[in-house]
């Protein structure tokens, strides 16, 4: 009767066993998968907030304005005495945008002619960047939503299905210019908008001078400094030699910031746990 019972006893012992060590196997296999699923998560996004957010070219731009009527020599004074500023990496003048149609009827809508921003580069999802030194070339964005007013409706144009063709930029009264479309970027760069063809600056330019009787004759100056944590300083330093600002941010940080912030401290907690559960078992 004692050996029954005590036989009981050990079959029940090794179920239980059995069954403890399956849980501890399909907990290990769990919680290994879940945390490298976690890790793959908020390294890419760690890596996007601190280089592509903190870092954005926009957090570290300053600029400053000339009236037409200040002479070239006083301007140039003042841009040398910018340069020699410690945080500053770079100082160089800006070509206003300029809203355009298509004449060749390519595209329908009206569209903006913009730059790229020095230190920057635009990310290319088709075709190939320019160089500041080539002209009559464009990058148009990956996907443009286009409005034809006669026909009254909307059309979405792949920006890859445009690279080859030439647009003919009518830019004022009799005033056009020819640009071929050698690419498409990305516009999850809030730097750029939906509508904004980007052109060399010397070519941009070159457009605004020609129709300068309706745009503003302002000289506008982009600076440059090296780490977006010195851009309120040398905005300070540098408004002592001429009036120096900063433009509206077009990015809420904060808001990357604090989402970064709580996604690290979830995944900390989540590992604190499935230590506790390691010592359990």
């Amino acid at each position: 009767m004692k050996l029954a019972k005590l036989n009981i006893l050990i079959k029940s012992s090794v179920k239980t066993r059995k069954l403890s060590s399956a849980f501890f196997c399909i907990f290990v296999i769990l919680s290994t998968v879940l945390m490298l699923l976690s890790i793959g998560l908020i390294l890419p996004m760690t890596d996007n907030v601190v280089n592509k957010i903190n870092n954005h070219i926009s957090r570290r731009e300053l600029e400053t304005d000339f009236t037409d009527n200040i002479p070239d020599d006083y301007i140039e004074s003042k841009i040398t005495k910018l340069k020699e500023n410690q945080y500053v990496t770079d100082v160089y003048k800006i070509p206003s945008k300029l809203t355009f149609s298509d004449s060749s009827k390519t595209l329908s809508s009206q569209y903006t002619l913009a730059f790229v921003h020095n230190e920057s580069s635009p990310l290319i999802t088709s075709g190939r960047t320019f160089d500041e030194s080539e002209t009559g070339v464009a990058l148009v964005p990956e996907k443009i939503k286009d409005y034809n007013e006669n026909e009254r409706k909307f059309s979405e144009i792949n920006g890859e299905d445009l690279i080859g063709k030439t647009l003919e930029l009518n830019v004022g009264e009799d005033t056009v210019f020819k640009i071929k479309i050698i690419g498409a970027y990305s516009t999850s760069d809030p730097i750029f908008e939906n509508k904004e063809i980007l052109v060399p600056k010397n070519d941009l330019f070159k457009y605004d001078a020609a129709v300068s009787g309706e745009y503003s004759d302002d000289k506008s100056y982009m600076i440059v400094v090296d780490k977006p944590e010195n851009t309120e300083t040398a905005l300070q330093e540098l408004s002592g030699i001429c009036n120096v600002y900063k433009r509206t941010d077009v990015i809420n940080v904060q808001t990357y910031n604090t989402a970064m912030y709580i996604s690290i401290a979830t995944a900390v907690l989540f590992i604190a746990f499935i230590i506790v559960g390691f010592f359990i078992f």
